[in-house]
């Protein structure tokens, strides 16, 4: 009997290869502009095509609206999350999976030889195989409990990261019926 094993897909094999950037100099005006126009909640910040942060609709409101700043001369270097994960074009998915969980990110901008080439989301992820994410989750938890020592999300309590329902960025995460929920989404699910 002969068994034939197909090699793991690769981030160039799942990426969305249309990505959405905006430059560290243009105003929070011309990124909600950019949001808007493509109907989009996250921006991948570049500095000549080199990914060095990401935007999310919740820093504008955060960090600009209810700071009562001016979108117009504020720069989205002013206010981006500059906690990047990037991952190589060649790189395996599910190591590209387990980092997103780990790090509690729903999107990772893909790079070649440090140019951003595409990104990969949680739907890229489930468009390959719908159990995907789940099963490395548990795998990422096990790992953590039995290895490392490390407390599981459930006793965690509270992390930083994208919400698992809205996908905006929150630094107060509650772990929420398996998911890691901002203070609006959680409140919602009372």
């Amino acid at each position: 009997m002969t068994f034939h094993f197909t090699k793991e897909p690769q981030a160039k094999d799942v990426m969305e290869s249309e990505v959405n950037a905006i430059e560290t100099h243009a105003t929070v005006r011309e990124a909600a502009q950019t949001m808007r126009n493509y109907n989009i909640r996250q921006l991948v910040v570049v500095s000549e095509n080199v990914a060095i942060g990401m935007l999310v609709d919740r820093d504008i409101t955060h960090n600009v609206v209810a700071a009562d700043k001016s979108p117009a001369h504020t720069t989205v270097n002013d206010i981006m999350e500059d906690a990047l994960i990037t991952a190589d074009e060649h790189d395996a998915v599910s190591d590209i999976a387990r980092a997103m969980i780990a790090h509690g990110v729903s999107r990772v901008p893909v790079v070649r030889d440090d140019q951003l080439v595409g990104l990969i989301t949680y739907q890229n992820l489930l468009r390959m195989w719908p159990g995907y994410v789940d099963v490395l989750k548990e795998e990422l938890e096990l790992s953590d409990d039995e290895h490392a020592g490390i407390a599981s999300p459930q006793e965690q309590g509270v992390t930083e990261g994208h919400c698992n329902s809205c996908e905006n960025y929150s630094i107060e995460l509650t772990y929420v019926n398996d998911q890691w929920l901002c203070p609006e989404c959680a409140a919602l699910r009372e």
